[in-house]
């Protein structure tokens, strides 16, 4: 417990200083490897999580910390997530060659966190395990840094956040006084006006830490607010393929039934893994789910793959598959998703049940459709799903459900899935899914000039087949004949879960004819094979008459120019080498009964670079990252490929002399830029000397230009700091200024004589009659080169009066709260405190900044309460104080009694908080006649059993009280007996 006069300092220094932005917690997940910049220093608490599930095996991460020259403490500790296992590991961490902390951390133990005092820099750490028992576990480091930055941040930044997010760009807002900012990320600085920042060019499905720094605090880096935030993953263009993990449109996440989203990566053992695997791909169309009597097929009938979220373990795990779709209805119109579910039933209550949930979801990440746009099912009974009573779990087949994908055409929407466990840690749950595109009709049976045709919709559904009102309903069948005539048929693909979901396809039901269209939609990429290229299907159907009467086909064929063939409708094809193709392209309907053929060139351009010949040189040439120079002739260089494939040539270089001359350095200005032979050099945010070097040319007589190298010292600005003293007594200020450089000079608005006469003084004393802004500009030497000036702003030092009003100024049993009231003048800060006696005497206890104060004492084992007000005009302060003691003991007695009334004829004191007591009656004149140590017998008014005559008498009592119960006290008063 600290002492009153510390807490009574640190009330005071409050007073006269500005509160600190609270705590936040900043949350790192580090991998392998990974390199964490720290650049915020307002004491947030920092915590790095190592996210690991292992089965009989060890861990050795490795990692690099870099802070922005500030020293830290790091927190060392490991969590375990599985009740009664132990682990061991050992984290270090090394500053260079030398090792400046290790924890040795032991779940076993009794303690199992270790504080490691390290200094600031570039920290490599390590974590390495040194058991391999078998368990999931995450291993986290905090530290704070606790340290006091220069906190005289002219402007705050408040409200940092993303507001719109792809996979490419990011918005960002925030709140601040000041107009234009610097924001800083992946190694770019920018200087933004206003409170956003539209950063674009990101990675995709990348971490990004960003700053923003207000520009007048440029020299004081703590004053930066930081966001962190991962872009989302490039959306898949086409029809998307849920099973292929390696398209990077696809993000997983692992982490418990609480945060199920909380790490990011795979975690896959195979698909014959049902323990440990959590994002699974299943090929095998034959296989039947083990643990539903193998009744559940894993890959939904008719298609090739299925992919399988979480597993049969459990530890309130919990996992999720998040899909990036770029919609574009040319590929298809409705997205048709099929899944199967697995969960174990062990009665919980219904939010800890084992639980899966489907999620299509807006680019903003909101469901598209809150009816039909989220399948969400836990465990129970009552879902009318199989069941497995020896693994105990209820698991529901293969089930489909369609969205028309039409309104969001050209937008980017996400498909996600997430499976729980139990959240007691003690059942599994799991999932299987797969997708397919549907375009906007149905397959046909026949073509051309018939006089009937045949519809199939697809799997899955219930079905409502009609030309214009769906309460005309032809049929309910998945497949329909009806006579051909000029109108369009529509079918209703109704959810078998939920009526109220559907969407409808279109198709017209008179004669039908294909018309082939192809083109190129995207060359994606260059890899080592070659270039991809994005196909797509542009044939439609028509009439007689050639009008399009569906916008598509039913089937494609598509022939490369290359010996490679496609039956997908919108394929990737990727060619392997240069040249001019003829792309050819079959469409067809009812099962390609009638078909049309379309032809189009593609041209791939030579993305091989060729082998250069023997050539001349001036002075020094670079391949490979290697310079080849008159001194060391290499015999061969490598070629990068645009693909990322190398190629290795051999070249004979012929290097010719190019003559060298070093410039005199020059000096430059931190606020300037340097320029020379249309070279430019500087930065305007530097805090350091920084040093530049460029290199000019100029023509030579053997051909090969004269190079001159100019290095140049750009000046930082000088580095300065005031302290500004408050002499409160004499209303006035002593003001020190450090700098490095002793030309100084002082201007003040509005101007203050007293700076007259000591303008370069390095200390000054400062009587400000109003606010007054002083600045101070020191510079390099006596002249105006590099200025660097600091303002701010004194108020009158002048003391104020603190005054407040206590009602009630006694506190009994019975009225134990009070209320006080600052009734001093009006002043920029104000605390309450308490001081309780005896049993918390050396305790402060700091309250709200209200004019009023309400207390209500709770602890009756005290004497008494002092209530301090202080007060602070932001230079001076001033408190004051009031005691109010607290009455325990309470003694009531009579005016009068009347021995021969039948009420009223004892004297008997009535008493609280008292242990014992002796009642003494004197008589006028001091003469002792009565006294007993039974006060609920009292005095009968006779002396030695003869009536005492009427009059006035006075009594004594002698007591030991509840709160001072080794020391006897007395208590006097009169007593009047009538006769």
């Amino acid at each position: 417990m600290r002492h009153l006069a510390h807490r009574l300092l640190l009330l005071l220094l409050l007073l006269a200083t500005a509160q600190g932005a609270a705590s936040q917690a900043i949350i790192y997940t580090l991998v392998n490897h990974d390199t964490l910049r720290v650049t915020n220093c307002h004491g947030d608490n920092v915590r790095l999580e190592f996210p690991y599930s292992t089965v009989n095996d060890s861990i050795d991460i490795q990692f690099v910390l870099e802070t922005n020259g500030v020293p830290f403490s790091v927190y060392a500790v490991m969590n375990q997530y599985i009740s009664g296992s132990a682990s061991r590991a050992t984290f270090k961490l090394w500053d260079g060659d030398s090792v400046t902390g290790t924890a040795l951390l032991d779940t076993s133990a009794a303690t199992i966190g270790q504080l490691i005092q390290v200094s600031s820099g570039r920290l490599t750490g390590r974590l390495q395990r040194t058991d391999t028992s078998s368990l999931s576990l995450s291993i986290s480091i905090a530290w704070n840094t606790n340290q006091t930055f220069n906190s005289t941040c002219q402007y705050d930044v408040d409200s940092l956040r993303v507001t719109s997010l792809t996979h490419n760009t990011a918005l960002l807002r925030w709140a601040s006084e000041a107009n234009s900012c610097r924001i800083s990320y992946g190694g770019i600085t920018q200087t933004i006006m206003g409170h956003e920042a539209y950063l674009q060019n990101l990675a995709p499905d990348s971490m990004y830490t960003v700053s923003v720094l207000p520009l007048a605090d440029a020299s004081r880096p703590c004053c930066a607010r930081t966001i962190t935030f991962r872009t989302n993953c490039t959306p898949y263009i086409g029809c998307p393929n849920f099973t292929d993990f390696q398209s990077g449109s696809v993000r997983a996440y692992r982490g418990t039934t609480s945060r199920p989203y909380d790490t990011i990566g795979f975690v896959d053992f195979g698909s014959n893994d049902y323990w440990f695997s959590r994002h699974t791909v299943h090929t095998d169309t034959t296989e039947t789910d083990p643990y539903t009597g193998n009744l559940l097929r894993t890959v939904y009938p008719g298609l090739r793959s299925s992919v399988r979220l979480g597993n049969r373990n459990i530890h309130s795990e919990a996992e999720a598959l998040e899909y990036f779709l770029y919609i574009d209805t040319g590929f298809y119109a409705f997205l048709l998703l099929h899944y199967a579910v697995v969960l174990q039933n062990p009665g919980h209550a219904p939010s800890a049940q084992p639980r899966f949930r489907m999620e299509v979801l807006d680019g903003d990440g909101q469901v598209i459709d809150p009816v039909c746009g989220v399948a969400d099912f836990r465990a129970s009974g009552d879902l009318g799903w199989n069941e497995n009573s020896y693994e105990e779990n209820v698991w529901k087949d293969w089930t489909t459900v369609g969205f028309d994908m039409t309104p969001y055409h050209g937008q980017i929407v996400k498909v996600r899935f997430t499976t729980y466990d139990c959240s007691a840690g003690l059942h599994y749950g799991y999932a299987y899914f797969c997708a397919e595109c549907s375009l906007n009709s149905a397959s046909t049976e026949y073509c051309g000039a018939t006089d009937t045709n045949t519809l199939t919709a697809p799997d899955g559904f219930n079905y409502l087949w009609y030309y214009n009102n769906p309460a005309d309903t032809i049929s309910t069948a998945q497949t329909v004949t009806f006579g051909n005539s000029d109108a369009m048929l529509h079918c209703r693909l109704i959810s078998k879960e939920n009526p109220v979901c559907y969407v409808t396809l279109n198709t017209y039901a008179g004669h039908r004819w294909p018309q082939a269209d192809g083109a190129i939609f995207d060359q994606l990429s260059l890899g080592c094979d070659g270039y991809q290229i994005q196909f797509v299907n542009n044939s439609v159907v028509t009439n007689n008459d050639g009008d399009t009467v569906d916008l598509h086909c039913e089937t494609a064929r598509w022939y490369f120019g290359d010996a490679f063939m496609s039956y997908d409708y919108n394929p990737h094809h990727i060619y392997h080498d240069s040249g001019d193709y003829t792309v050819t392209l079959v469409a067809g309907i009812a099962n390609n009964s009638c078909r049309d053929t379309f032809q189009f060139p593609v041209h791939i351009p030579d993305f091989y670079v060729p082998a250069l010949k023997d050539t001349f040189a001036c002075d020094t040439m670079w391949f490979d990252d290697v310079a080849y120079t008159l001194e060391g002739l290499g015999p061969s260089y490598r070629v990068h490929h645009p693909g990322g494939c190398d190629t290795l040539y051999t070249l004979n270089i012929h290097l010719l002399h190019s003559p060298v001359t070093e410039l005199p350095v020059d000096t430059f200005c931190y606020r300037d830029t340097y320029i020379w032979h249309e070279l430019a050099a500087g930065d305007p945010h530097i805090t350091d000397t920084a040093h530049w070097r460029l290199v000019g040319h100029e023509p030579a007589a053997n051909g090969c230009d004269s190079i001159l190298v100019l290095n140049l010292v750009q000046l930082p600005p000088a580095h300065l700091s005031v302290d500004s003293k408050a002499d409160c007594s004499n209303k006035k200020y002593h003001v020190t200024v450090t700098s490095e450089f002793p030309y100084l000079h002082w201007s003040s608005d509005p101007y203050d004589t007293c700076i007259t006469g000591h303008e370069t003084d390095s200390s000054l004393l400062v009587i400000p009659a109003t606010p007054t802004v002083y600045t101070v500009t020191t510079d390099y030497r006596d002249t105006t080169y590099c200025p660097t000036s600091y303002s701010f702003t004194l108020a009158p030092a002048d003391f104020p009066k603190a005054a407040m009003e206590v009602l009630p100024q006694i506190l009994t049993y019975e009225q134990p709260e009070f209320d006080a009231y600052d009734i001093s003048r009006i002043y920029p800060s104000r605390w309450w405190g308490l001081q309780i006696f005896p049993g918390d005497g050396d305790t402060l206890l700091l309250y709200e900044t209200s004019p009023h104060l309400h207390y209500r004492l709770e602890n009756y084992d005290v004497d008494s309460v002092k209530v301090i007000l202080a007060v602070s005009n932001d230079a001076c302060h001033d408190t004051t104080h009031l005691t109010l003691p607290l009455i325990k003991v309470t003694i009531w007695t009579a005016n009068v009694f009347t021995p021969s009334e039948s009420t009223n004829n004892r004297f008997i004191p009535i008493t609280t908080g008292i242990l014992e007591s002796e009642l003494f009656i004197y008589d006028r004149a001091g003469r002792q006649i009565f006294n007993t140590r039974d006060l609920q017998q009292g005095w009968d008014g006779t002396h030695g059993g003869v009536s005492c005559p009427q009059g006035t008498y006075v009594w004594l009592l002698r007591y030991r009280a509840e709160d001072f119960p080794d020391t006897w006290q007395t208590a006097t008063g009169s007593i009047t007996l009538l006769r």
